[in-house]
């Protein structure tokens, strides 16, 4: 009978879809691992499924379990937010974790800015920067394990709530003996030249790539770096030319003494958001974290 159901047992079946393994939410539930196998019971009971099924060392979610976990967890979010709403939040005595997923370039970007207000103005909370790639964080914001994403996002989804940090474009960063380095350069002049490429997943294609495409050329990449600060320091090295978006581009121009150039054709840019469940708009210790991402981005 699901009226068996009490709000422990769902925050249980909560953590074990998410862990698949009762022993990781034990531990997470402060539980002992007998207590959150006697709730797995209970629950397969009350629910008329196994829910979940041992293979290995995994617990694998049955299709009843998949197909209920979305509908629990946002109800979860919801109380949770109800009950953060009462609580005010102070930063400056406040404890626990903002866990913050965040791409490539919002890392290099914004990762250390919004560590050092963390770090200032709620010196008890702890950050963890997790790397995520849109649409990833759509599974991990539902499940619990982000509260927030910064990144680059192309669809809209609708149990999360999207803020526009700013429009980004690109231009090219060289050392200073390159012979870009000294202005603008042609097409040729840029094709000539060795080119290093970011992809954290190893990618020999880019925004730069598909543009080129579109005219017809293709230009060498030398050199693939998996984050945009190797990609920076292998620029300052005179290995190649670094495309990468211009506000990126001027924190690079200042730290390891590049030139920046603007690129001879035209290649689409992008857009900064951060991401959030709907359902964790009221939490006041994250509606805080909001602010200052904002303030600091904007």
């Amino acid at each position: 009978m699901t009226s068996n159901l009490d709000l422990n047992l769902l925050r249980t079946f909560d953590a074990l879809m998410r862990h698949e393994s009762v022993t990781a939410a034990a531990a997470e539930l402060g539980l002992t691992q007998s207590s959150t196998s006697n709730a797995l019971d209970r629950l397969r009971k009350a629910l008329g499924d196994r829910i979940l099924e041992r293979r290995g060392n995994r617990m694998i979610p049955t299709r009843v379990a998949v197909a209920l976990w979305p509908e629990i967890a946002a109800a979860l979010g919801t109380i949770e937010a109800a009950l953060a709403a009462t609580r005010a939040f102070d930063p400056a005595s406040a404890s626990g974790t903002f866990r913050v997923g965040m791409d490539a370039y919002a890392t290099a970007f914004a990762g250390v800015r919004l560590a050092a207000v963390v770090a200032r103005e709620a010196p008890a909370m702890r950050l963890e920067i997790l790397p995520v790639s849109h649409p990833d964080e759509e599974a991990l914001l539902n499940q619990g394990r982000l509260d927030l994403f910064i990144g680059s996002a192309w669809r809209p989804l609708a149990s999360i709530v999207s803020a526009t940090l700013f429009p980004e474009d690109f231009v090219a960063v060289v050392a200073p003996g390159h012979p870009l380095a000294q202005g603008s350069a042609d097409l040729e002049t840029y094709l000539a030249h060795d080119h290093i490429l970011t992809s954290p997943r190893g990618s020999v294609a880019g925004n730069v790539d598909a543009a080129l495409e579109a005219l017809g050329h293709r230009r060498h990449v030398s050199l693939v770096c998996p984050t945009f600060d190797t990609s920076a320091r292998a620029a300052a090295e005179g290995l190649g030319i670094f495309t990468c978006g211009r506000r990126l581009a001027e924190i690079y121009t200042r730290e390891f003494d590049l030139r920046a150039v603007e690129l001879p054709l035209s290649v689409p840019g992008f857009t900064l958001t951060m991401e959030w469940m709907r359902r964790n708009s009221n939490a006041p210790d994250l509606a805080w974290l909001r602010s200052r991402i904002l303030d600091v981005l904007r």
